[in-house]
């Protein structure tokens, strides 16, 4: 191929050019960070996943006040490539491509080429980053696989309307509220586009027709969901922690606290997204002089998607992932209404000198900030790096030396908020309390959740006991406070032998904010049933 033959396919092909080298960048430093340890909300998805596997329903051997949406991406991810830690990364890699492709069709359908490479690009690298906790593979990044499918087929709807492309939108954003609750909001925004797009172009009773078709379709997930727990007799489990638990947990935030958990949460996240934010600022700024309804789809898509992530007011890093699509694509569109301005002052070559020297210069502050992290680290150390405050990486050790001394098929109970351990292990627990958090939470089925926890253990006692002694793993100190749960521990332990105990290592290089919280030591040990 000659030199204007280069040039040809170039011009042709710019767009997957830009965005499969970005891509490229994306996977490699995804692909080198295949075996960083779990967190624990990995854990929990992890290990309830090894249940659904083992032919349990789910609530019965792991209770969760999240729907099993992404347990069961996660027992596909196993099912693909193993049970391991490399699975699930694999698997996240491939559903973050996925992501990203079809952001490129949103913002393509919305703007032309431009707009969609600048969205996708800008969510590969954004939600990469250490900020959103990019690297794991919780629970936003598969609610927004199927939101964005669902905002694809919506757009494609609103070029050709049918109660076919009504009811696959649907579908997919009720998917999408099986990977996380809180994508419930988004879904409600595009029923609400739905109706705005029928409304000219059909009779009352079509209109009626598309948007029965679309709520059905939304709840038809959660209806199978119901109805297999019903068959399992796990239903009242299933309702208790996704709806009275989980509106319990989420009330437990004051709005007067609101401000104060978004700056805290949200600072990192708006120091990384840094220039992609200004384009979409600009984004806003466009929609705010144009007339088309493209501009304000992409905008109460942001709002949309900004209260989704606000539900309970904990704006927890990974949080955001929610509301990065929408901001990729007001960053798009932004992108576009600066290449028109300077192409109208400065013709078409100023215009492409321009429009690309500020799409480099947003979209590279990301990798700028986090080159050497992604590059440099080993896994441990970019673990410890990304957890500053937690023992991810100890724990994956602890397990492992559990594992060498527990018989296959013993049971264990964990006495913190680590169900990576159970994971690692391959041990089953012998409690379906993988966290420890409610018992200290201000919340009024504290009492209730605790009985139920030592009546299990008491029932049926575990062959080994690991007990947790982490601030994080509690969110407090209960062996130095005498709190009741610890009381109840040390209690429940005359029946068992110590086996080992192991220090956790010194957190370093930490806020002294921070350090005043911690206690002087943690630790982990491991117990032996003796009766």
């Amino acid at each position: 191929m000659n030199a204007s033959g280069i040039w040809g396919f170039v011009r042709k092909h710019w767009a997957w050019i830009v965005l499969l080298a970005v891509l490229a960048l994306t996977s490699v430093v995804r692909v080198r960070l295949l075996d960083v340890p779990l967190e624990r909300d990995e854990g929990e998805y992890a290990y309830t996943a090894q249940l659904l596997l083992d032919g349990q329903a789910p609530f019965e051997g792991a209770y969760s006040l999240k729907l099993p949406g992404t347990a069961y991406m996660y027992a596909a991810s196993f099912l693909a490539f193993g049970e391991s830690v490399v699975a699930i990364r694999l698997g996240l890699l491939l559903i973050n491509v996925a992501t990203v492709l079809l952001i490129f069709g949103i913002g393509t359908k919305l703007g032309g080429k431009l707009v969609g490479t600048v969205a996708g690009a800008a969510y590969a690298l954004s939600s990469l980053s250490i900020a959103v906790l990019g690297f794991t593979a919780n629970t936003e990044h598969y609610a927004v696989l199927f939101m964005c499918a669902g905002t694809l087929v919506l757009l494609q709807y609103r070029d050709q309307l049918s109660a076919r492309r009504a009811l696959a939108a649907g579908l997919l954003f009720g998917l999408a509220v099986l990977m996380k609750q809180h994508a419930a909001v988004v879904a409600l925004w595009a029923g609400c586009w739905l109706l705005w797009f029928a409304r000219t172009r059909h009779r009352l009773g079509t209109v009626a027709l598309h948007a029965t078709s679309f709520g059905g379709a939304v709840l038809v997930p959660l209806a199978l969901l119901t109805l297999y727990a019903w068959s399992q007799e796990t239903l009242h489990t299933m309702l208790f922690w996704t709806w009275d638990y989980a509106r319990a947990y989420a009330s437990i935030m004051p709005w007067s606290r609101a401000l104060e958990s978004l700056l805290i949460g949200g600072a990192g996240v708006f120091m990384m997204l840094g220039g992609v934010l200004v384009l979409a600022g600009m984004g806003i700024a466009a929609a705010r002089r144009s007339s088309e309804s493209r501009w304000w789809f992409a905008v109460s898509f942001m709002l949309a998607s900004a209260l989704a992530l606000s539900v309970g007011f904990y704006y927890r890093g990974h949080y955001f992932i929610l509301a990065l699509p929408a901001v990729a694509v007001l960053a798009g569109l932004g992108v576009r209404a600066i290449h028109q301005f300077l192409q109208e002052r400065h013709g078409i070559l100023g215009a492409l000198v321009g429009t690309g020297v500020v799409c480099s210069l947003a979209l590279a502050w990301i990798p700028a900030r986090e080159v050497r992290s992604w590059f440099t680290y080993t896994v441990p150390d970019f673990s410890r790096h990304a957890f500053p405050l937690e023992h991810f990486v100890d724990y994956r050790r602890i397990a492992e030396d559990v594992s060498s001394i527990a018989v296959p098929g013993s049971r264990i109970a964990v006495f913190g908020s680590e169900p990576e351990v159970y994971f690692y292990t391959k041990l089953r627990s012998a409690t379906s309390y993988l966290y420890t958090y409610p018992f200290l939470e201000q919340q009024p089925f504290q009492e209730r959740m605790f009985q139920e926890y030592t009546q299990q253990l008491l029932d049926a006692p575990p062959d080994y006991v690991v007990v947790i002694a982490d601030y994080y793993s509690w969110g407090a100190i209960p062996w130095e406070q005498n709190h009741t749960t610890w009381s109840w521990l040390a209690s429940y332990l005359e029946a068992y032998e110590p086996v080992f105990t192991q220090d956790f290592p010194k957190r370093e290089n930490i806020p002294l904010a921070w350090q005043k919280l911690l206690p002087e030591r943690e630790w982990c040990a491991l117990y032996r049933y003796t009766q």
